[in-house]
C-alpha cells in the first residue's frame, strides 16, 4: 500500500486544484485505503510538486507550472521530475548496472535506511516504491529489464 504506481500518483496530480485536495479526497475519489491517499500525497511533496499545508496539499509554483503542459508529454516530465531529485538520481544510475532487481532492492533498501535512519521493514517498503519508479521509468523510456 505504497505510493508505488505512478500513473495513479499523475492522476492525484491532474486532481489538485486551486482549492487544494486532502488524503481523504484521494481516498474517497479512489476506493484507497487507510493512509494510502498520503502516501501519494507525500510523494508529490518529496518531489516537490505539492506543499502541504495544515490537512490539505496545494500545488507548488513547480507543481502548478508542470500541470499547464500537454498531457501526452507528463510521463517523461514526470521521469524527469524524479530523477532530478539527486538521491533518486544517484540510486537509479547506480542500479542500473546490477545484475538482478534483488541486488538493487538490497542496495536502495541500505541507502534509505542509511540516509533516513530507517528501521529495515520501513525501509524495505519504501524500497518497493522507488523500485516501482525505476521500473516504470525504464518502462516509460524502453530500457529493458534486468531480471
Amino acid at each position: 500500500p505504497q505510493a508505488n504506481n505512478v500513473d495513479f500518483m499523475i492522476q492525484v496530480f491532474l486532481n489538485i486544484g486551486t482549492d487544494g485536495i486532502t488524503k481523504f479526497d484521494v481516498e474517497n475519489s479512489s476506493g484507497l485505503k487507510d493512509r494510502q491517499g498520503s502516501y501519494y500525497l507525500d510523494a508529490l511533496v518529496y518531489l516537490g510538486l505539492v506543499e502541504k499545508y495544515k490537512t490539505k496539499y496545494y500545488l507548488t509554483e513547480r507543481g502548478k507550472e508542470i500541470k499547464l503542459s500537454p498531457l501526452n508529454r507528463l510521463n517523461e516530465i514526470f521521469c524527469d521530475v524524479i530523477l532530478r531529485n539527486n538521491l533518486l538520481k544517484y540510486l537509479y544510475d547506480k542500479t542500473r548496472g546490477f545484475a538482478t532487481q534483488n541486488e538493487a532492492k538490497e542496495f536502495i533498501s541500505t541507502v534509505l535506511a542509511t540516509t533516513f535512519e530507517l528501521g529495515r521493514t520501513t525501509a524495505d517498503r519504501r524500497t518497493s516504491t522507488v523500485n516501482a519508479w525505476f521500473n516504470w521509468i525504464d518502462k516509460v523510456r524502453g530500457v529493458k529489464d534486468n531480471e
